[in-house]
């Protein structure tokens, strides 16, 4: 049986749901929420009434037979689905079901946790997540893999009521996917503004004195088999106006298994409270990071209103190791109806992490000194560093509130 585990949420009350799903067990967070008169998230930031689903296809040869395995945060079993509907017919080669959370009685509301999709032929999946906010709408989601998990983690983009209005917004979970081994885990947080390591969870590696936590006698904190931390702007330990990364490092637990038979999966999402765009990544294991990493899609201020225009984060691999990165911008300038080739070039240092805006005319661009991207600029970026880097590029329209993002490619 091929498993694939999922953290899941279901509410009745306006609140989050992250999905990340990878390895031959998948994590996902899925939300069930109901009107919007319900009370607020007990977490105390109010995200929208928000629900997610699951949908699975069958690529092998033959029917296949699914399970769906639902576990609250403490990694407890709290239901099950093997149907979507009231009756279901074989799930044949290349056909697929939708699984949506708000649908099943068994996840009461107010659930939040993961799922374990288990099947007999080889399947591929989509996390997507939905969420209302009075006449707002917004839709975010990802593919997912079938991978082992990972021992370390990196999420190169969040933040914490940041921007001129303070409304830019992130949120995590992280996921043990193991069925019997406990994860002790440490999380850091490296500032945009310091580019540097600025809050560690639960204590900075090395620290004098730190107090171990039970289970967890080398470091970190514990996060048992299948269970689900979850970090949002009220939980996250950094200042207000925070924009920056994550990474999650395991430590070797009282069993004495090391961070390689700990593994571990986590998703981001990044919202603005005040309109509606929305969107969702998995993390980057250390073998998606990269010297050589392409963005094929740059803009600044194309499109319908000239309102599409995108920014990139770029997260080091190692802070004590600063990263020598070399920028390639090539493109079109389409501002005069003839499409005008425009390359240039910079070299930044990145230390922590470090996020670059394209519709910037100042240092926030990237670029040199005086050097900007031209208004109608439609291209590509190449980056090439002296340390491994990962990338996530946000896309994001004035008009009509559309936001997607995607991660940065390492060319084969």
């Amino acid at each position: 049986m091929r498993i694939l585990r999922n953290r899941l949420r279901r509410s009745r009350r306006p609140y989050q749901a992250f999905a990340a799903i990878t390895g031959l067990l998948v994590a996902v967070l899925v939300v069930f929420a109901t009107p919007e008169g319900a009370a607020r998230a007990r977490t105390g930031y109010s995200f929208g009434v928000e629900n997610s689903w699951i949908r699975v296809q069958n690529i092998g040869n033959a029917n296949a037979t699914v399970e769906v395995d639902y576990f609250d945060e403490q990694g407890r079993l709290a239901g099950k689905d093997t149907c979507p509907s009231p009756v279901c017919p074989p799930m044949f080669p290349g056909s697929g079901w939708t699984f949506f959370q708000r649908d099943n009685p068994s996840l009461p509301p107010g659930f939040q946790g993961s799922a374990v999709v288990s099947t007999d032929q080889p399947i591929v999946a989509i996390m997507a997540k939905d969420v209302f906010r009075g006449s707002n709408f917004a839709i975010a989601g990802d593919t997912v893999t079938t991978g082992p998990g990972s021992h370390r983690l990196f999420l190169p983009l969040t933040a914490k009521r940041d921007g001129p209005l303070r409304d830019w917004q992130g949120r995590f979970a992280v996921q043990n996917m193991s069925d019997t081994v406990t994860a002790c885990l440490t999380i850091t947080y490296l500032s945009n503004y310091t580019d540097s390591e600025i809050a560690w969870e639960p204590y900075k590696p090395g620290a004098a004195g730190a107090p171990r936590l039970p289970g967890c006698p080398n470091g970190g904190m514990p996060l048992a088999p299948r269970a689900t931390l979850f970090r949002d702007p009220d939980t996250m330990p950094v200042p207000e106006q925070f924009t920056g990364s994550v990474r999650i490092d395991l430590h070797k637990n009282a069993a004495n298994q090391g961070p390689e038979r700990q593994f571990i999966s986590a998703t981001a999402d990044t919202w603005n409270s005040l309109f509606s765009p929305f969107a969702s990544y998995r993390a980057l294991d250390e073998s998606e990071l990269g010297t050589d990493i392409i963005l094929p899609l740059i803009d600044r201020q194309v499109g319908p209103g000239n309102s599409y225009s995108t920014h990139f984060q770029i997260v080091n691999k190692d802070p004590t190791r600063p990263a020598r990165v070399d920028l390639r911008f090539d493109g079109f300038d389409l501002s005069s109806g003839v499409a005008q080739f425009v390359s240039k070039t910079n070299t930044i240092t990145v230390r922590g992490a470090r996020l670059c805006f394209q519709d910037r005319d100042d240092f926030a661009n990237c670029l040199a000194p005086g050097e900007r991207l031209p208004f109608n600029f439609v291209g590509t970026v190449r980056l090439t560093s002296s340390e491994p880097i990962g990338v996530i590029v946000n896309r994001a329209t004035s008009l009509g509130d559309t936001f997607t993002n995607y991660r940065g490619i390492r060319p084969a």
